[in-house]
């Protein structure tokens, strides 16, 4: 038998299945002045998935028509009332062979795209990942088309996942569903998608909301300390081992979250199966304790067993299993979460002048062309990503903001092609905040993690012996300034200072 395993599929509801439901040509505003415009849609098309497609019909889109999800039009007045006209042009067997013509009426002003044209053919591939459309120097749209789909009332769990796409609509209706068991959950998706959003959602939507939800980070635990900081260890333990509750404890009644779980060593993994199977842990110098805890896991590495993966402990932990589609495969979603972004942005910093979008039509063009650059971006990092692109573009002029667009099928650095000094100047740029880092790369953190621990200068807050800290505190007389000269974050730091019963 193959030593490689499949990973079960993740679970699905109806509202994408591939049997029912209908396809549909739908525009997404991403971004508008009005910030509470922005996620709201219209269907502007719909064909039945099992049904021959009928000749798509001439659509306009403009100032007023048509109405979107919130009973409005666009409603801008530097929008044409007729500014786009959309139009098939051949007949089509089937949506993979789906063609239509997109063009500016007369001398509407309208961007097309990535070429920014006036107008353009495009085909089912370019509809299903989205056009960008620029009405206007503020108003900014996708056109995309998704499904089939059914029409299923929106879940009020995970309202922290932000966004308006049929595909997150899918994750919510999953969580709902699965925080409703007591079954163990794998989170899959790249970095910066959301998974810790999706299983705070599901601890939160679970009858173990009241009691606490653990989260830890798998690939940043020592390995020799492991089984102390799972499952808690007993004072004398081991030479100069402290009392220590462990993580198992401290979520006992309520959620555990292990993401990289992918990156767990493999004697770990034993033990985590025997807890996981036996409903009990090994406290380290101590006795077998019962534990009642949910696992949720996640990871945005390979689970297999040529990657060191246990088969048997990933059996026991994907009882459930959500996948996150990526953001670039769900582009409007960009605008929801980059509106709550601005929104934030402009409540703690009303200093800032480039944030107040329906009070100056310089600053709506400013924020229109960091939007319709982000759908044509590929998003490496996903939401955290977004995130910082957007805290970016916020302390800058409109002359100054400019969003490196990089294409679809374009290469990120791998590990490999960044050389050490490379690797230094761009952590240090990011005050050597490890996901700051990671995400500028386009990796995931246990893989910058690996070459920091390789690395002939760079450490990890862990590697730092007390001395130097308590020296570098001393020479500098803040932790900022403190950790930044020892080549770590301070966010890194903090948890030792804490051991060191040092006040921050």
């Amino acid at each position: 038998m193959s030593s490689d395993f499949i990973t079960r599929p993740a679970l699905r509801t109806v509202a994408t299945s591939q049997a029912v439901g209908t396809y549909r040509l739908r525009l997404t505003v991403v971004f508008h002045p009005d910030l509470d415009r922005i996620g709201t849609y219209v269907d502007v098309h719909r064909w039945a998935f099992d049904k021959p497609l009928a000749v798509f019909p001439v659509v306009f889109l403009g100032r007023n028509e048509p109405l979107l999800s919130d009973n409005r039009a666009l409603d801008d007045v530097h929008i044409s009332r007729q500014a786009l006209r959309i139009e098939q042009r051949h007949r089509a067997a089937d949506i993979s062979t789906l063609s239509l013509s997109l063009q500016a009426v007369r001398e509407a002003d309208i961007r097309i795209g990535a070429s920014g044209a006036s107008e353009c053919l495009v085909d089912g591939t370019e509809l299903k990942r989205g056009i960008p459309l620029r009405f206007g120097h503020g108003v900014v749209a996708l056109l995309r088309l998704v499904g089939p789909v059914n029409d299923l009332p929106e879940s009020p769990v995970a309202p922290s996942l932000l966004g308006t796409s049929v595909e997150l609509s899918q994750v919510r209706a999953v969580i709902a569903s699965v925080a409703q068991s007591e079954l163990p959950v794998l989170i899959l998706g790249e970095s910066g998608v959301g998974k810790e959003l999706v299983a705070s959602a599901i601890h939160e939507a679970s009858a173990r909301r009241n009691n606490t939800l653990v989260s830890i980070n798998m690939a940043a635990i020592p390995p020799s300390l492991a089984p102390s900081e799972l499952f808690g260890a007993e004072r004398g333990a081991f030479t100069g081992a402290q009392a220590r509750r462990g993580y198992f404890r401290e979520a006992q009644g309520g959620s555990l979250f292990l993401d990289e779980i992918a990156d767990t060593p493999e004697d770990i993994q034993v033990q985590l199966l025997r807890a996981l199977d036996q409903g009990e842990i090994q406290v380290v110098g101590g006795k077998t304790e019962p534990i009642d805890v949910r696992v949720i896991a996640a990871t945005d590495g390979a689970i297999t067993e040529t990657a060191g993966f246990r088969h048997a402990l990933l059996n026991r932990l994907a009882g459930c299993t959500i996948a996150i589609p990526p953001l670039r495969d769900r582009l409007e979603d960009i605008g929801s979460q980059g509106a709550h972004l601005l929104a934030n942005e402009a409540a703690d910093h009303p200093d800032y002048p480039f944030l107040a979008c329906s009070d100056n039509p310089q600053v709506a063009a400013h924020w229109a062309r960091f939007f319709f650059d982000a759908l044509l971006h590929h998003w490496p990092g996903n939401s955290r990503e977004l995130g910082f692109a957007l805290q970016r573009a916020a302390l800058m002029s409109p002359e100054r903001t400019h969003l490196r667009v990089q294409r679809e099928g374009e290469q990120m650095p791998s590990a490999q092609m960044i050389d050490d000094d490379q690797l230094f100047d761009v952590h240090k740029a990011n005050v050597f905040e490890v996901q700051s880092t990671a995400d500028e790369l386009g990796w995931s953190r246990s893989r910058l993690y690996r070459r920091i621990e390789t690395h002939p200068t760079l450490r990890l807050a862990r590697d730092i012996a007390d001395q130097e800290i308590h020296e570098a505190l001393a020479r500098f007389g803040n932790s900022a300034e403190a950790a930044y000269a020892l080549g770590i974050s301070v966010s890194a730091l903090r948890p030792r200072l804490k051991n060191l019963s040092v006040r921050d």
